[in-house]
This record gives C-alpha cells, sequence and structure tokens, in this order.
C-alpha cells in the first residue's frame, strides 16, 4: 500500500510537471556543475525565460524547508537578494515574503511579494513549496519596480542514502522596461548559485 501512495504521488508529480511543459518549449541544459543542472526554457506566451534546477543535497526535506521559511537568512544563500522579510503567516504552512532583488546598473532593482504553501506528504517524504507572487499584498516602494508575476516550485524527494533531491523552478515578468536578454543573462548563474548556496548553508 505505501508503494501505492508513493507512486500515484511522483506520477501526480510528474503530470503537474509535463503538463506545463507541453504548453512551453523543452527545457534545454545550460549548466552541469558541482552535482547541479540548470535548465532553461522561454515561457508560453512571454518573452521571459524560465528555470529549472536540480541537484542532491545532503539534508532532509524537513531540514530544506526549515530554511526556506527562516526568510530574513536568504541574502546569506540566494542570489542578488538583498534583503527580505516575513510579512505575514497563516499557520505552520502558509507565509508571506517581501524580497529586494538587486539589478545592475543602468536598471533599478526589483521587488516582489510571493505567498509560499508548503505541502508535506507523510506518506511518501516528499515534501513540495508552491510559490506564487501577490504583487498587491503591500504598496510599491519609491526607486523599485514592483515585479507584477510569477509563479515557482520546490519539491524535496528524499533519497535513500539520507540526502533529498532538490528540485525548484520559477519564471515571471520582472516589470518596467528592461529588456529580455538582460533578465535571461541572469537565469543560469542566478539559479546555480542559489542551489550552491544552500548546499554551504547545510553544510555549516
Amino acid at each position: 500500500m505505501r508503494y501505492f501512495i508513493i507512486l500515484s504521488f511522483l506520477i501526480f508529480i510528474s503530470f503537474s510537471i509535463h503538463s506545463q511543459d507541453a504548453m512551453s518549449e523543452a527545457w534545454k541544459l545550460k549548466k552541469s556543475k558541482n552535482g547541479i543542472e540548470v535548465f532553461t526554457r522561454t515561457m508560453e506566451g512571454s518573452k521571459f525565460k524560465e528555470y529549472k534546477t536540480v541537484c542532491e543535497i545532503n539534508a532532509s526535506p524537513q531540514e530544506l524547508i526549515d530554511i526556506l521559511i527562516d526568510v530574513e537568512h536568504y541574502q546569506v544563500w540566494m542570489a542578488y537578494v538583498k534583503n527580505a522579510e516575513q510579512l505575514e503567516k497563516k499557520g505552520e504552512n502558509e507565509f508571506y515574503v517581501y524580497s529586494e532583488v538587486i539589478v545592475p546598473w543602468p536598471f533599478n532593482n526589483r521587488d516582489g511579494i510571493t505567498k509560499s504553501i508548503v505541502k508535506r506528504n507523510m506518506a511518501t517524504g516528499i515534501d513540495s513549496v508552491e510559490i506564487i507572487m501577490i504583487p498587491d499584498f503591500i504598496p510599491e516602494k519609491e526607486g523599485i519596480v514592483r515585479m507584477p508575476c510569477g509563479r515557482g516550485l520546490w519539491i524535496f524527494t528524499p533519497l535513500d542514502d539520507g540526502k533529498t533531491k532538490v528540485h525548484h523552478q520559477f519564471g515571471g515578468d520582472p516589470g518596467g522596461n528592461i529588456p529580455a536578454w538582460v533578465v535571461n543573462m541572469f537565469l543560469v548563474d542566478g539559479p546555480y548559485k542559489t542551489m550552491l548556496g544552500l548546499q554551504e548553508v547545510v553544510a555549516r
């Protein structure tokens, strides 16, 4: 029965991801280093690309969720994050985050508000965090461009050796007047540095 539950959950996750894939171009591997793979693809109906990173980390899904909930330390390991703060928390599995992202001159920094929903499957041990941008949660700040939309996902799958397979993807609109090629330039090194930073936080 437990095998059937695990298999059903994996099929559901796979179906959800592949349903999104069917509406967009195929993922293209852009970087593979230190056990981290970074893929990108153009989003359906958008000039911007989204990214996906995959790697294995020596931690449990719960430990990784704890790091995601520790919002005030995002700038320690998330690439280009200048600052972050938790705006609100509803129960144990829903929290709202404000973060400002560094964008190179001559463009203004971007900020965004995200709602993160933690989903735990006690039968399989697979945890996930769905991320949805909600731009109107707080007023915009002067001199910073608000990102109007975006969606992301973390999936933490426990492995037999005590490690966790980490799958993270995100895509959105940076807002404002910024060329797509500028944004797309950062969609490989940024996610790679973020996953590397997560590995380093776990190691410490």
